[in-house]
């Protein structure tokens, strides 16, 4: 099942659920159900307010104690950022990330990560990658952009390196986020 927003020229924007369905002819489209939204519905999807709010409910479902969420931020060359965890006995890269707070949406979540971590400010949340869980933990991974990427230099307290998705590969990362970028990297040539 997916979820279509048909947006105006209609009097009123609606959402159609439709669910694809076979028949003698062969593939169909079968509306399954229609949704008329009022304006702050569709104010709220457009600025992403319900934008993955499952995962958190998946996650809670699951029996996962904390969420986590990481910003895989790009730049306008395609680059990924890395940043330098400094709490680690050996240096090890990894994206911006932050807990998820009770009551916080991914949106916010995201959007504090890449501030305190990079002093950037978040622009688009362009993907969801995936997640991986680590004991209680799950952290969900999602493709982003910043609106400006030079501020990162502003920022004198964090190593970083902005990298093309082999390099980043190729640097001291976790095996788990390697396999994030590997997943990038197919989502790249698709």
């Amino acid at each position: 099942m997916r979820v279509v927003m048909v947006p105006p020229p209609f009097k009123h924007p609606f959402m159609i659920l439709i669910a694809s369905c076979k028949d003698a002819f062969g593939a169909c489209m079968c509306v399954v159900g229609l949704h008329i939204l009022d304006y702050s519905e569709m104010m709220n999807l457009r600025k992403g307010v319900h934008m993955f709010t499952n995962l958190i409910d998946e996650a809670k479902k699951e029996g996962i104690e904390n969420v986590h969420v990481a910003a895989l931020v790009r730049n306008a060359e395609d680059q990924v950022l890395l940043i330098e965890k400094v709490l680690q006995e050996k240096p090890i890269y990894e994206f911006p990330t932050a807990d998820v707070k009770e009551g916080e949406t991914i949106q916010q979540a995201l959007q504090r990560a890449v501030l305190e971590e990079t002093a950037m400010e978040l622009g688009d949340v362009k993907a969801y990658l995936g997640h991986y869980d680590v004991g209680q933990d799950r952290y969900y991974h999602f493709v982003t952009e910043v609106k400006d990427p030079c501020s990162i230099e502003q920022n004198t307290k964090i190593a970083y390196a902005w990298l093309e998705t082999q390099e980043a590969v190729g640097y001291p990362i976790t095996d788990d986020l390697r396999e994030m970028l590997d997943v990038y990297a197919k989502m790249q040539q698709a």
